[in-house]
């Protein structure tokens, strides 16, 4: 568990349905290179657990390069940080780089030390360190991260409208925010100059940039 209602682990296979059931999910993040399997997408239907599938490429651990964007990690805090989501739970294919990394930017949005958020993060992978790619990214991520109109009390202490260190916009309230589809694809692409490793992400809050279906 990361946080009361936030949970995070691998990619769930059937055996693992049972427990994720007890965790009365509303929400799954999959953030992995191919479309959730059928069995996966039944569950989600049948216990109706909205899910969000970002594709995301394969951590590689032989070059440790972070294949996220700040924007896409931005757009990711905004889902998991928004209390109507919760309980929710984020994988990615093994639970640790691409998962943590998020979850290391969700530590720095919460004021965390660097030196706990790393600690933190090497529990779920094999290499006791951090990469010099993933760290760098984490010191330097300070994209706009819009923070919904209810979020959860873990969050922060008291709610804040300015970051030391990331920039936030509070997300003005909407007629109508209880529509929710049940299941969203966002997709990256690799940029036109086709620039090694470099992926560029479709902004997850725009309607023309998701693939849903009901």
């Amino acid at each position: 568990m990361v946080e009361e209602g936030l949970f995070r682990g691998a990619y769930p296979t059937t055996k693992n349905f049972r427990f994720l059931k007890r965790l009365k999910l509303k929400t799954i993040v999959s953030l992995i290179p191919a479309p959730p399997k059928k069995e996966f997408l039944e569950f989600c239907e049948e216990e109706d657990i909205i899910s969000k599938h970002i594709v995301v490429p394969k951590f590689k651990e032989e070059d440790g390069k972070v294949v996220f964007l700040s924007s896409a990690v931005c757009a990711i805090l905004q889902i998991i940080i928004d209390s109507s989501n919760l309980p929710l739970f984020i994988h990615c294919l093994d639970g640790a780089h691409n998962t943590g990394l998020v979850v290391m930017c969700l530590r720095k949005l919460q004021n965390w030390r660097l030196t706990n958020i790393y600690s933190e993060f090497t529990r779920f992978t094999r290499d006791p360190r951090v990469s010099s790619t993933e760290s760098e990214f984490v010191e330097s991520f300070n994209g706009e991260v819009i923070i919904p109109t209810e979020v959860p009390s873990w969050l922060w202490p008291a709610r804040i409208t300015t970051h030391p260190t990331i920039r936030i916009k509070i997300q003005a309230p909407t007629k109508d925010q209880s529509k929710k589809v049940k299941t969203e694809h966002a997709y990256w692409k690799e940029p036109e100059s086709n620039i090694s490793r470099k992926i560029s992400a479709l902004a997850l809050e725009d309607g023309k940039s998701l693939k849903r279906s009901q």
